[in-house]
């Protein structure tokens, strides 16, 4: 009994960190290739003025940048309008770092199509062990535990990268990055004049944002419907 208890804890931890990983990754996706969210930026941030390009101009170099992280396209030797002049965008350097970026979105899609995959496992898993309740009262009961514990750290992470973003920044790319490619000149690299810290502190702020949303709706959900069902049960 005690074991089979201790599996379905150690279920449902797995399931919050598993759950917590896929949304933030698909999040971060869909944020990464939102269009508009990239038009609000280059305008907030000014970065027409910052980097000689029109706003539709960075917005076209952007939708090349989505195409190389794709996969679409095998290089970023890209030519643009830059003060009236037809310009190379990156140097070789930036070109490199991309590299860089781009390994790191191919292990990211990777990891949340596992991640996908071992979501129903998990969950399944864990409701089946925890038979101490009907099949739909065993769904909602694990997946608000897992809601709830995604939630609780992600609002915990959360807060301590908001305060201290620059430092964060820089640990993400110490961590993940194996050169210091990523350590460019602001005044000449048309890398950072397109995407400041401010734009990745704002686009944190969504990714994170939106998954905070969706793992409050889950825990919300989940949690109701045990209340619900409760008080059907009790009369």
């Amino acid at each position: 009994m005690m074991t089979k208890r201790l599996m379905v804890r150690g279920l449902t931890l797995a399931l919050t960190l598993n759950l917590l990983i896929v949304l933030l990754l698909c999040n971060i996706e869909a944020v990464a290739f939102d269009v508009e969210h990239y038009r609000g930026q280059f305008a907030h941030l000014d970065r027409p003025g910052a980097t000689g390009m029109s706003q539709e101009e960075l917005v076209r170099v952007t939708g090349e940048i989505w195409s190389y992280l794709r996969g679409q396209r095998g290089n970023l030797q890209l030519t643009a309008l830059v003060d009236g002049q037809r310009l190379p965008v990156f140097d070789q350097r930036e070109q490199d770092h991309m590299v860089d970026v781009r390994v790191l979105f191919q292990r990211g899609y990777f990891l949340r199509n596992v991640g996908l995959v071992l979501l129903p496992i998990l969950l399944i898993t864990a409701v089946l062990l925890n038979n101490n309740h009907r099949l739909d009262r065993g769904l909602a009961l694990i997946l608000n535990r897992a809601g709830m514990g995604s939630l609780f750290i992600l609002l915990a992470v959360g807060i301590l990268v908001y305060y201290s973003f620059d430092s964060w920044f820089d640990r993400f790319h110490l961590l993940f990055f194996p050169n210091d490619l990523w350590q460019l000149d602001p005044s000449r690299h048309n890398l950072i004049k397109m995407f400041p810290l401010d734009f990745f502190f704002n686009t944190t702020i969504k990714f994170v944002g939106r998954s905070l949303l969706q793992l409050a709706i889950i825990t919300a959900g989940s949690g109701w419907y045990l209340v619900w069902k409760r008080g059907k049960g009790s009369r």
